[in-house]
């Protein structure tokens, strides 16, 4: 399907005054730098890990308008489609559940059948992206045994500025039209930085074959904003608030039981946190930060023969409190320490679960000269479905000249069983039933992995070699028919969520 898309408007505002050019030379000559490898910003290349960081610059080129069309261009990433079109990625071979995304460092709660839909989040309110590939349990926590995806959004500039755009497109047949917008202001006054971002896309359909009973393309609308708020409370003390919101609506025609349905798709996405990071002296530093993730989701199926329609939520809500301190002991050793509890509540069509999780890590940064940099890590959790698990990790690099670099690591990790897995289940899909399990016990996952860096000018050349042994490993299993005590649920295929021995 060829499409035609037309730019109607671009539109930037900035109170800066023009770039000297010495300025303009150091733009260009500053070292990349990524927060999520080890918890506070970092050159890449003194971090001894697999990195990878799509800037704004890039997604703008890209003209992506979702996160899933964003990671489409990244390294290492499969994205996968799964039931109602949803989007979400999978990294070195593994399930979408052993890679964690988050949203400015928090988790995202997962809706449909314990996935995170990529579609959901939209690339207006994107700064940047970073990518860490390799088990991240050591900091993290559970689900990221193949790696973590932090996608931070747009933070306060020095300047004020504002922007708007907007671009238009169809198929040559006329369907898929779509139309996007973008707009946001950002700057400071005084001691108080801001930050509102807002975007809004609406694409219709297009049907390939009407006979299917399916459109190839729903209707879709994305309505999102961002905003938060920086405090200079003092000479050491800084206060931020931020908050995201996304609303996403699908229509379309769905076949089930040989009958032809109108399907209703809609979910609501919040996020909000409060931090506060103080100066404790000239190498230490506080962090405490209170999150809390909302997520709604929400099907409906009505039969074109006026027979009785499907209805199935899901709400799940996410609650974190985060304490870490950060310092440097001696010239050689940084070392981070923190603790972490998280409490998951959902409700699955009705049926009510919770979950809690606390946690402490510690983490030592090594640097042996300018050759040589050390990550050791070891993080403890508590689980409330099964107990306690310990997740250690040691990344090494050495540098052998300015163009090239060696790195190994192992580490151990987990995946916790979600509520998803333990309490619901799904027993209202087309072709399948999953019966939860609560005896699961959670994935356990150790990794080893060599790899080497090399950069000459514009030249970036990474290549890794990895080997992942994962154990108990949660998987549906056959069961044979399946019969509900629900009227309304038919006989089915049922397969029942179990550990691969």
């Amino acid at each position: 399907m060829k499409k035609r898309e037309y730019l109607l408007l671009a539109l930037l505002i900035g109170a800066a005054e023009p770039l000297r050019a010495e300025e303009s030379e150091s733009r260009f000559t500053l070292e990349e730098t990524v927060v999520t490898a080890t918890l506070a910003e970092t050159s890449v290349s003194k971090v001894p890990a697999a990195i990878e960081v799509i800037t704004a610059g890039e997604i703008e080129e890209m003209g992506a308008e979702t996160l899933h069309q964003v990671l489409s261009e990244a390294q290492s990433v499969t994205l996968e489609p799964t039931s109602g079109r949803q989007s979400v990625v999978r990294m070195r071979g593994l399930g979408s559940n052993s890679a964690l995304v988050m949203l400015d460092g928090v988790r995202l709660p997962s809706g449909f059948q314990d996935k995170v839909d990529l579609v959901e989040i939209p690339a207006g309110i994107i700064e940047r992206i970073e990518i860490v590939r390799g088990p991240g349990s050591a900091l993290y926590g559970s689900d990221a045994i193949a790696g973590v995806i932090n996608v931070i959004t747009k933070k306060p500039s020095g300047q004020s500025k504002a922007w708007l755009s907007s671009r238009y497109g169809e198929s040559r047949h006329g369907e898929a039209e779509e139309t996007v917008f973008d707009a946001g202001v950002s700057g400071s006054t005084g001691s108080l930085g801001y930050v509102l971002a807002g975007s809004f896309s609406d694409k219709g359909r297009f049907d390939f074959d009407s006979a299917d009973k399916k459109t190839d393309g729903d209707d879709m609308r994305i309505a999102s904003g961002a905003g938060r708020l920086v405090w200079q409370a003092g000479e050491r003390t800084v206060v931020s608030l931020g908050a995201i919101y996304a609303e996403v609506e699908r229509e379309g025609i769905r076949p089930k039981r040989n009958k032809e349905n109108d399907w209703y798709n809609n979910s609501d996405r919040f996020t909000g946190s409060l931090e506060l990071q103080h100066e404790l002296g000239e190498s230490s530093e506080l962090l405490l930060r209170l999150s809390r993730s909302e997520y709604d989701w929400g099907l409906k199926l009505i039969p074109r023969d006026n027979t009785a329609s499907e209805l199935h939520d899901v709400e799940q809500v996410s609650t974190q409190y985060e304490g870490r301190w950060r310092g440097k002991i001696t010239d050689g050793h940084i070392v981070t320490a923190g603790m972490e509890y998280r409490a998951d509540d959902r409700i699955d069509d009705g049926f009510e679960s919770e979950i809690e999780n606390f946690a402490l890590f510690l983490q030592d940064e090594v640097s042996l000269g300018e050759r040589v940099q050390a990550v050791l890590g070891l993080r403890y959790d508590d689980h409330s479905a099964f107990g306690s698990v310990f997740s250690p990790r040691i990344n090494l690099a050495y540098r052998v000249s300015d163009l090239l670099r060696l790195r190994a690591a192992y580490g151990e990790g987990f995946r916790a069983p979600t509520a998803f897995e333990l309490y619901s289940g799904s027993p209202y899909t087309i072709n399948r039933i999953l019966i939860p399990n609560p005896d699961l016990e959670p994935e356990a996952s150790r990794t080893w992995e060599v790899g080497a860096d090399l950069k000459h000018r514009g030249l970036s050349l990474g290549l890794t070699a990895f080997r992942n042994d994962i154990r108990d490993m949660i998987a549906e299993v056959f069961t044979g028919r399946y019969e509900s005590k629900n009227p309304k649920i038919p006989v089915n295929r049922a397969w029942r969520i179990s550990p691969m021995r």
